[in-house]
């Protein structure tokens, strides 16, 4: 029987109890916490260093490449950071046609509506009035599963190789955390949400649902499911009104997923007359290219190419983070994260930095 040993996290002061040869970071994950791993556990990265205090040995190390061999007292360097999320921007009219009734017959309160957007480093949730269409709330939260890597090969190479179970269940927790939210600010039940519609590139409608991602990680690189989707509450797990429904958009190809036809309905792409390109940068960067007549689509991983994967002072944009540079009276000053003191660059901070060099030579 292998020994057990406990693992004592601070400055969060939370304890874990974890067999001998478990990695920290798999220690961290136990314990509640959501440690950076931008290339999912790896060794490449450098992101999830701690310091160990107590052990058989002490000082810092990365915390995906040291396993646990004694009870142990370790300083997480403050890995756990309060994101910025920007979850609203500039809006559009679309017409409401949910295909359902929206009125409660019997008392003729509104029905409501739900629409997340599953990320791969945020995830949006939007709460309509199923009677005219308005929004009546919104939340946002990191995306749990950044603590199994950055970007979309990392988290399917570790569904590969650990299952995915733990993948879906934080996904799942985080859409309940969310629905929790905009309900308790806008005073309605969980019940009174009949409709939830979901989108996310063909990774996150992976994980989501359960899907094996074997079928992105192996050539060609097509989708297990590109089929649009309604599937009832209990089986997606959320807690809404039992007897509503939840709407998953479909996929196009490779990463390409159910957020960029999203995106394309949003701004009615197959309507356009002219050439037109549309950017949906995130974590998994996606653009689609044509008309009404023809579009093309590719994708790419945008997001750690930005945000620290491979930069070493690339960083999420969190507190400390350059966001913008900016000139004034031609002198440079920079625009940080809650006013702190600067401790990395996220991708805002280094698009400004780019353009700057670009300009002026």
């Amino acid at each position: 029987m292998s020994k057990t040993f406990t693992v004592t996290f601070l400055p969060q002061k939370k304890k874990t109890e974890v067999p001998e040869g478990t990695t920290i970071l798999a220690a961290e994950q136990m314990a509640g916490l959501e440690p950076d791993a931008p290339c999912g556990g790896n060794g490449k990265c450098g992101k999830c260093r701690v310091e160990i205090l107590e052990g058989k040995k002490t000082g810092v190390v990365l915390a995906c490449q040291t396993p646990v061999d004694s009870d142990m007292k370790i300083d997480t360097m403050l890995q756990e950071k309060v994101q910025r999320i920007l979850a609203e921007g500039k809006t559009r009219s679309v017409p409401v046609d949910p295909g359902i009734a929206l009125t409660d017959p019997d008392s003729g309160r509104p029905y409501y509506l739900m629409a997340f957007d599953i990320g791969t480093t945020t995830v949006v949730g939007y709460l309509l009035d199923g009677k005219d269409g308005h929004e009546a709330g919104v939340a946002s939260m990191m995306n749990p599963q950044h603590q199994f890597g950055a970007d979309v090969i990392s988290r399917a190479n570790y569904v590969l190789e650990n299952g995915g179970e733990q993948m879906r269940k934080v996904i799942v927790d985080a859409l309940n955390q969310l629905i929790g939210k905009v309900c308790a600010d806008a005073g309605i039940l969980r019940e009174d949400i009949i409709q939830i519609s979901i989108v996310g590139n063909t990774c996150m409608h992976h994980l989501f649902l359960g899907i094996s991602p074997d079928s992105l990680v192996h050539a060609p690189y097509v989708p297990a499911v590109k089929e649009g989707m309604i599937i009832t509450p209990e089986k997606a797990g959320l807690k809404m009104n039992p007897s509503g429904r939840v709407l998953i958009l479909p996929n196009i190809a490779g990463f390409v997923g159910a957020d960029t036809v999203g995106c394309m309905l949003s701004v009615a792409f197959d309507q356009l007359d002219k050439m037109t390109l549309m950017l949906d940068i995130g974590t998994n960067g996606e653009l689609v290219m044509g008309n009404k007549k023809k579009m093309v689509t590719t994708s790419t991983a945008a997001g750690p190419a930005f945000e620290g994967a491979k930069i070493e002072c690339g960083m999420r944009g969190s507190r400390g983070a350059v966001s913008h540079l900016k000139t004034e009276d031609g002198r440079l000053s920079l625009e940080v994260v809650d006013h702190a003191k600067p401790i990395g660059i996220c991708g805002s901070g280094l698009i400004d930095i780019l353009a700057f060099l670009i300009r002026y030579g």
